[in-house]
C-alpha cells in the first residue's frame, strides 16, 4: 500500500480537528493505510502551532520521515531554486522513486505552494 504524505498545512488542519484527516489517522492506526510526515513539514507546522509537532509524532499510524542526507541535499537544492523550504522535503518525498514509481500522494491545503514543482497535491474538502 502506498503511503500518503501530509505537509505542514495538512498537519495544521489536523491539529484543528479536520474530520477527514482525523479519519485517515484512525484508518492508519487500524492498519488500513500509512500516513507519513516529512520532518521539515513537522518543523514548519510546529513553528506555527505550539505542541503540534509533539502531538502529531505521538499519533499511532503516523510515521515521521527523517531528513537523511539524500533528502537534505535534495531539499537544499529545491530551496536554492526557489521552492519554499516548508515544502521542500515533502516535494522530495512525493517524487517518483524505485520504491514508489508513481510517487507518493501528498495532502496539502495550499496547493498553490507546489506550482512548478511537478507535484499535484490532493486537497480534501473542508469537513
Amino acid at each position: 500500500m502506498t503511503p500518503v504524505l501530509l505537509d505542514h498545512t495538512a498537519l495544521l488542519a489536523l491539529g484543528k480537528g479536520h474530520r477527514r484527516l482525523s479519519g485517515f489517522v484512525v484508518a492508519a492506526a487500524g492498519g488500513r493505510g500509512t500516513l507519513q510526515v516529512p520532518a521539515l513539514s513537522l518543523l514548519a507546522a510546529g513553528r506555527e502551532r505550539e505542541y503540534l509537532a509533539e502531538h502529531v509524532a505521538s499519533l499511532p499510524g503516523v510515521e515521521i520521515e527523517a531528513l537523511d542526507l539524500p533528502a537534505a541535499l535534495a531539499a537544499g537544492d529545491l530551496a536554492r531554486a526557489g521552492t519554499d523550504w516548508r515544502i521542500s522535503h515533502a516535494v522530495h518525498l512525493a517524487r517518483p522513486t524505485l520504491d514508489h514509481p508513481a510517487g507518493r500522494p501528498l495532502i496539502s491545503f495550499e496547493p498553490g505552494l507546489y506550482v512548478g514543482t511537478g507535484i499535484d497535491p490532493i486537497t480534501p474538502a473542508d469537513t
